[in-house]
């Protein structure tokens, strides 16, 4: 595995059926839709900027004329998305919806991951264990999913020099399932990602580690 280059293939934060746009505004709080509550965060960089909302729905009922969202929704659900700004118009470009929301919302960054100067959104999916990730997206500039992580309730933590290193529960031949956590370092080399190393490191080591599903100290929560 060491030296594959890793895309966004396999995410599952896809582009909308339609098109939807909103004026532009270096407040991503307006894209937030009406009867949802949720949080946003802007991130640009050479290929361009992009805004990431986490939105919660709040109210039962019909979604406004306009909407990338289907009418009628009923029941809590989460809606993960990516506006890109084109010209004075934020465009739709990502979306992922969970019909039910089992209380965990999804968690959002911007960051400078590379450390090249360019931020990227950094998009977590929880688990039933908080503190952990399921899946894990950076989106660009260009609001293209650049590298997609399965975490299967790991985590994944940004050194201080950048890149990432994920670790997914894994096992051993000698200890058996869940004795360890496959470690992955991940850089950027030429505006690709890819794999440097990957070793099982002990369940113990690994947890050292562990500050959260998503852990860099330059990193700009959503709010």
């Amino acid at each position: 595995m060491v030296g594959l280059v890793l895309s966004g293939a396999g995410a599952t934060l896809v582009p909308p059926k339609g098109l939807a746009s909103q004026p532009y505004s270096p407040d991503c709080h307006p894209l937030v839709d009406p009867g949802f509550a949720g949080k946003c965060v802007v991130a640009t960089g050479a290929l361009g900027t992009v805004a990431g909302i986490v939105e919660e729905e709040t109210a039962t009922g019909h979604s406004p004329s306009g909407s990338p969202h289907s009418a009628g929704n009923t029941g809590m659900q989460e809606r993960d998305l990516v506006w890109h700004r084109q010209g004075a118009r934020w465009v739709l470009a990502l979306r992922r919806l969970f019909p039910a929301n089992t209380g965990l919302p999804s968690l959002l960054w911007a960051d400078d991951v590379a450390r090249n100067g360019d931020f990227d959104l950094v998009f977590v999916t929880p688990t039933d264990r908080a503190g952990f990730g399921n899946e894990l997206d950076l989106v660009a500039g260009n609001a293209r999913v650049s590298l997609y992580r399965y975490l299967g309730q790991g985590f994944a933590v940004v050194p201080t020099a950048g890149g990432i290193v994920t670790y997914v529960p894994g096992w051993t031949e000698e200890n058996g399932p869940f004795s360890a956590y496959d470690q992955v370092l991940i850089g950027d080399s030429g505006g690709s990602w890819r794999v440097y190393s990957e070793q099982y490191v002990p369940l113990a080591a690994a947890l050292d580690q562990h500050r959260g599903a998503f852990w860099d100290r330059r990193a700009v929560p959503a709010s």
